[in-house]
C-alpha cells in the first residue's frame, strides 16, 4: 500500500490466546504506509520510498456479562493483565477476512437502557495485517498458503 487506506466491516471474532472470546459486530481498520524524502539536491520534484506500514482501528460488539470468558476477558484487559497481543479476525464475507495481531489500547462499555451491553476497542496492530480465508469452523488460512 503507498497510503492511507480505510477498512470497514461487520462481523468478526477476538481471540485470546487461541480461545474465541467474542463476536464482532462492527470494525474499522485504517492501514497506513509511511514514506521518506528522498529528493536529490537540485531536483524541484520531491520524490519519496516507501519504508513501513502499520495498521489501527475501532470495533464493537455485545457483551454478555454471564459468559465467563467474556467477563475474563474485559476484566483482565480493564485492569491492564493482559499478556501481548490478541488475535483479530475481521469478515468481509462470509469466507474472507482480514486477520491480523493488535494490542487495546482503549476500552467502552456502555450499557442501554434495554439492558444490551456493548462494548468497543482501540487498539493498534502489530506485524502483518493479513488476507484469507475463514472456513465454517472458523479456520483462517492466509491467500497463498
Amino acid at each position: 500500500m503507498k497510503q492511507s487506506k480505510a477498512l470497514r466491516g461487520f462481523q468478526g471474532a477476538i481471540k485470546s490466546e487461541g480461545t474465541l472470546v467474542g463476536y464482532v459486530d462492527t470494525w474499522n481498520i485504517t492501514a497506513n504506509q509511511s514514506v521518506v524524502e528522498t529528493s536529490t539536491l537540485g531536483n524541484r520534484c520531491k520524490e519519496y520510498l516507501d519504508t513501513s506500514f502499520d495498521w489501527s482501528g475501532s470495533l464493537s460488539g455485545s457483551f454478555a456479562p454471564a459468559d465467563e470468558s467474556q467477563k475474563s476477558f474485559i476484566d483482565n484487559v480493564v485492569s491492564g493483565k493482559t499478556n501481548g497481543a490478541f488475535e483479530f479476525i475481521f469478515m468481509l464475507s462470509s469466507t474472507t477476512a482480514y486477520r491480523g495481531y493488535a494490542y487495546i489500547t482503549s476500552i467502552n462499555n456502555t450499557v442501554a437502557h434495554a439492558d444490551k451491553v456493548t462494548v468497543s476497542f482501540n487498539f493498534q496492530g502489530t506485524g502483518e495485517l493479513e488476507y484469507g480465508t475463514v472456513a465454517e469452523n472458523g479456520t483462517f488460512t492466509k491467500d497463498g498458503e
